[in-house]
């Protein structure tokens, strides 16, 4: 009995504590991501897009028999305000013990504009328009370079064909947390003509 409450008491600790050792995205057992906020905003007359969906996709990586692989583990989804501006609440859960946690990336799209996927939940940490030096790849190799973080220029999409291009689909399959995303390519399908609606499964 002793033995189960020493082991009891130090599985205790490490679901409390790993959440603040680990870094945002790592942990054993204990996956921990920490909230993200940023702007979108149109690439050409730099104004806020109301309605734009973020869907934040948390991964983390587990080892197999034939090495390790990244998965899918959870969703979380926001729409941008007048001022173009989101916010995502931090996200904790537990994962297989064969597992630690991995970054996080992001999908944002709105109706009539082309979606933009990205990797590195560091950029959406800070304030949006911090200006950092981040290792950048160029023609020289990599590079420090001031980057803008947290702030999206979607591009404004002009042709049925380039909308059907830079339509996305549901993340996974976890659609039940995903409505709003589900509901503006609904939307799309909709303006484009095309036949049938995704349902939530």
């Amino acid at each position: 009995m002793k033995h189960f409450i020493s082991i009891f008491a130090v599985m205790l600790i490490i679901f409390f504590l790993s959440p603040q050792i680990a870094g945002a995205g790592s942990g054993w057992l204990i996956y921990h991501e920490r909230l993200f906020k940023g702007k979108v905003i149109d690439v050409e007359t730099k104004e806020p897009i109301e309605g734009a969906v973020v869907v934040a996709q948390y991964h983390s990586n587990v080892l197999g028999p034939a090495g390790s692989h990244t998965t899918l583990i959870d969703v979380q989804e926001a729409l941008t305000d007048s001022k173009g501006e989101f916010f995502i609440p931090s996200k904790t859960r537990i994962i297989s013990p064969l597992s630690v946690g991995d970054d996080t990336s992001f999908l944002v799209w709105k109706p009539g504009y082309n979606r933009k996927d990205i990797w590195g939940g560091y950029f959406f940490a800070k304030e949006p328009g911090t200006i950092e030096n981040r290792p950048t790849h160029t023609d020289r190799g990599l590079e420090l370079k001031p980057m803008t973080m947290g702030i999206v220029e979607l591009v404004r999409l002009q042709t049925k064909e380039e909308r059907l291009q830079g339509m996305p689909s549901p993340v996974g399959d976890l659609d039940q947390k995903q409505v709003n995303l589900i509901k503006a390519i609904n939307e799309e399908r909709e303006y484009l003509g095309l036949k049938g609606r995704l349902e939530i499964r």
